[in-house]
């Protein structure tokens, strides 16, 4: 692993590539953003210096007359807002690529100071990647994903270098007729892979471990997700298994009776509704249309949403109860 060299004492140390809910600009929204670190013993004037995402374009955004003190961090925006004035909050004209990327610091003289090329890796929702640090000084080559980022901070430890592989299923999503088995594998034998029936997202706590072939027998929604030591977890896979005679049959048990939601008209509160579930029993056993009504049912395009089940039921936390997370829905 490099150290701190002459001549590199400013540094990217963390940024974060997919931020949805972890720092939100003045912009009142939540962008990607680039932690700049000066590791040397002096301030420096920042005037000049670059960032950029391509590798063909050092000049693609330039720092204003800004100086970082030694020891000291500064946070900017990759916003694409492009603002680069004194005294305002810092934005540069490009955005970050989740699925990889170039992210150079350019020096005033056109000579790179320190980038993740040829670039850096996948990154993911709210977690960032950067350096680790010995004391004060931070460690080239040793790059590291942060759970829990620290914008404008020094980087906690961390052994998360990637990611669990993804789980596999060997029975796609579909409709069915017949019951059968699912097997779940991954690539890597050091996972462990665990999964859940109920639509809740699988925890490295929650759910069940995969020891052996799953059941399935009715209409159920599969989500799965792998474990490694030193590794984030693996997306979570989801898969519906969709039991049409089931589907004509269904009547919301287990599910809540009544739904909640927010009378809009005055002041918001707290209203239910009865809630309705099946397919209608004068439409299922119609003359017309009886023997012909699982084959109409293939023939309709079928999207399954899957959340955790509090995130759409729960009274107070369910999107459709809660007007925060309500939105436009």
């Amino acid at each position: 692993a490099r150290h701190l060299l002459a001549g590199e004492a400013i540094v990217i140390s963390e940024f974060m590539a997919s931020n949805t809910a972890h720092l939100r600009d003045e912009f009142r929204e939540y962008n990607d953003w680039i932690e700049i670190y000066n590791a040397s013993e002096q301030p420096v004037n920042l005037a000049g210096w670059r960032l950029t995402d391509d590798p063909q374009d050092l000049d693609l955004w330039r720092f204003p007359e800004v100086t970082l003190p030694a020891g000291e961090f500064l946070v900017v925006f990759a916003s694409g807002h492009d603002q680069s004035a004194v005294d305002a909050e810092l934005h540069t004209n490009f955005r970050l690529s989740a699925g990889g990327d170039y992210l150079g610091l350019v020096r005033g003289d056109g000579s790179v100071a320190h980038a993740f090329a040829p670039q850096f890796p996948a990154q993911y929702s709210d977690i960032s990647y950067g350096l680790l640090f010995n004391g004060v000084a931070p460690q080239f080559g040793q790059h590291r994903y942060f759970v829990e980022p620290t914008p404008a901070q020094f980087n906690g430890p961390s052994m998360i270098t990637g990611r669990a592989s993804e789980v596999s299923a060997s029975v796609q999503r579909g409709f069915f007729d017949q019951a059968f088995d699912v097997s779940l594998t991954t690539g890597d034998p050091a996972t462990t892979i665990r999964y859940t029936l109920d639509g809740s997202a699988p925890t490295p706590e929650g759910g069940t471990p995969y020891t052996q072939p799953i059941p399935i027998t009715t209409t159920t929604t599969l989500r799965a997700a792998a474990y490694r030591d030193n590794a984030l977890p693996s997306e979570s896979v989801t898969h519906t298994y969709i039991f049409l005679q089931d589907v004509l049959q269904q009547d919301g048990e287990g599910l809540p009776r009544l739904w909640g939601y927010y009378d809009d008209r005055g002041p918001p509160r707290p209203a239910r509704a009865p809630a309705n579930y099946e397919v209608d029993p004068d439409v299922v056993n119609h003359p017309t249309y009886r023997d012909t009504i699982l084959e109409d049912l293939r023939s309709v395009p079928t999207l399954s949403l899957v959340l955790d089940p509090e995130d759409l039921w729960d009274f107070e936390n369910g999107i459709y109860s809660n007007p925060e997370r309500r939105g436009d829905a």
